[in-house]
């Protein structure tokens, strides 16, 4: 798995490629909490490229949404692929993360939250 950083209107935005597994969870998990660290609040992780995750990955997530939300921050994932959004529906945490179709969506929902 490979992860890349942007900025885009002061969002981090993530983007993922590759499988997500138990190895490459706390390369995930501090890559994202090091920013939050340093004071990111708005972050999108993007899974345009992501074939694969499993039970680690996602629990790196987990944690990522907790500390966004300790800081009363915004979290959402994107161009979630149709093996892994099963993999959210099944699990059900589709409820608990906001996920969104496109970047454009993502933003535009971080703009509403903003105003």
């Amino acid at each position: 798995m490979t992860i890349n950083e942007r900025q885009v209107n002061g969002i981090s935005i993530f983007d993922l490629d590759g499988e997500i597994r138990y190895n490459h969870a706390p390369l995930l998990n501090k890559n994202i909490t090091d920013k939050i660290n340093k004071g990111q609040s708005t972050i999108i992780i993007n899974f345009k490229k992501v074939t694969y995750i499993d039970s680690s990955g996602i629990g790196a997530l987990i944690n990522v949404l907790k500390k966004i939300k300790d800081i009363k921050g915004h979290f959402a994932l994107i161009n979630l692929s149709t093996q892994v959004n099963k993999v959210f529906e099944l699990t059900r945490l589709t409820k608990l993360f906001d996920i969104h179709i496109s970047e454009g969506e993502a933003i535009a929902s971080f703009e509403k939250i903003r105003k």
